[in-house]
């Protein structure tokens, strides 16, 4: 099976656990899925050792004997080798790995010996870096993959959950809408008969007409008819207020879709965000644009990247703008909120762009079917053509705006951009600003379903 077959199978089963299921299958479900179906030729006995790895709150708590039971490091057991092949990784002691002294027995007596303590973040860049076993890039390249499906999954998943709280809106404001309609019919009629009594009244005062009990009844009635007109506002106020409440629970529930994962409690599991912009041209064609990539990760990762940026900005030919570091705790959620958003902002832009054109368009049309029945032709001939052009009522109509008209590419690991005359690039870099403190907010509970 090739890549794009696999990769349509598993969309097809999001599509079908969207469709199936009232609520989402927890991704640990969904991973043995995912692997026992189109992965299993990947090795992962080894998972539970991993898990267990991130569930221990310690920083160091991986002795160095494990790289040799893990098969990545056989050349040598002496913990002076050990040393230096973390030195020549560039390993930092107090950062990536801890040393400690043990007493070990030998033949000729009791010996010290270092003991290297690797950080799980240490042992995990040794695992995948490994040239002697290759499972461990397989395994962790799985789990990518795997997460990529499953927050694809969660969007369908959160756009169905929308559409459905939104259809059930959308009845109760139907509802609310025609009960308004009756109230407004039947204030009118109340209206309507008021102003007859009054005029009766009047009528009846002018001409000196004693009408006795009929005159009592008739200010009666209109005193009853205020009294309901009066009732039937409380009711429409009613209406205003349950339609605002619910208009208020569909953008709760927009801002709610954004937020999926709380605040880790551990520190060593926060993520900082490096955004960096550099100025750029296409090899063959030498079209100039902006390309923005956002990173993130804990800051040793962070800091390495900047290192390694500013080495490029040393040299003369390239230079990379860096944004001021922030912290997110959930900074692949913010790549993937800032795509969704992005989605939504160029689709907005595209509909209000060519909104006035198609009306435009619908509007000349109609005038086009005038001017056929004026000179009682049933196709667009010459004449109707000629008299169509010269009509003083002719709207103008733009080529419409599609999304290829737009030079702006978004993905996971940041975007690409061209100069155009439509969205300025500081709107889309704001994306990932704006969405910054929404990402962190804790998801919907159960009592806001």
């Amino acid at each position: 099976m090739n890549t794009a077959d696999r990769e349509d199978l598993i969309k097809d089963y999001n599509q079908y656990l969207v469709d199936k299921y009232n609520s989402m299958i927890p991704l640990d479900n969904y991973f043995n899925y995912i692997h026992t179906q189109y992965y299993n030729n990947i090795d992962i006995s080894f998972m539970e050792y991993f898990v267990y790895l991130c569930k221990n709150g310690e920083t160091f708590c991986i002795t160095h004997d494990k790289l040799i039971e893990f098969g990545i490091y056989v050349h040598s057991t002496k913990s002076k080798d050990i040393k230096n092949r973390l030195d020549n990784l560039n390993f930092e002691e107090g950062l990536d790995y801890i040393k400690t002294e043990e007493n070990v027995i030998t033949p000729s007596g009791t010996k010290k010996k270092n003991v290297y303590t690797l950080s799980k973040f240490t042992f995990k860049l040794l695992l995948m870096s490994s040239q002697k076993e290759s499972k461990y890039r397989y395994y962790y390249l799985l789990l990518e993959i795997v997460f990529e499906f499953y927050r694809e999954y969660e969007k369908l998943y959160n756009k169905r959950l929308l559409l459905m709280k939104d259809a059930s809106i959308k009845i109760l404001e139907n509802k609310i809408d025609d009960q308004t309609a009756k109230i407004t019919d039947q204030t009118a009629k109340i209206t309507d008969q008021t102003t007859k009594i009054d005029l009766l009244l009047d009528l009846a005062s002018k001409q000196g007409i004693v009408i006795g009990e009929t005159r009592e009844e008739l200010v009666e009635t209109k005193e009853d008819l205020n009294k309901t007109k009066d009732k039937l506002d409380d009711v429409e106020d009613k209406l205003d207020e349950t339609t605002t409440k619910a208009d208020l629970a569909l953008e709760h529930l927009k801002i709610k879709s954004f937020q999926s994962t709380l605040n880790p409690d551990s520190e060593h599991k926060h993520h900082h965000v490096l955004i960096t912009i550099e100025n750029t041209k296409h090899k063959k064609t030498n079209v100039k644009y902006k390309e923005v990539k956002h990173y993130t990760g804990q800051m040793i990762h962070i800091n390495r990247k900047l290192t390694d940026i500013k080495k490029i900005n040393s040299t003369k030919d390239r230079h990379i703008h860096i944004h001021p570091v922030f912290y997110n705790a959930n900074g692949v959620d913010l790549r993937n909120n800032a795509l969704t958003e992005f989605d939504r902002m160029i689709n907005k832009y595209i509909e209000e762009y060519n909104k006035e054109s198609i009306q435009n368009q619908k509007y000349n049309n109609q005038l086009i079917e005038k001017i056929k029945k004026q000179f009682k032709l049933k196709s667009f001939t010459k004449k109707v053509r000629h008299a169509f052009e010269m009509h003083p009522n002719k709207k103008d109509v733009k080529d419409l705006l599609t999304i290829d008209d737009i030079p702006i590419k978004y993905t996971s690991k940041g975007f690409i951009y061209s100069e155009n005359e439509h969205i300025p690039i500081d709107e889309v870099y704001d994306i990932i600003f704006r969405l910054n403190e929404l990402t962190q907010s804790p998801p919907m509970s159960a009592e806001e379903e």
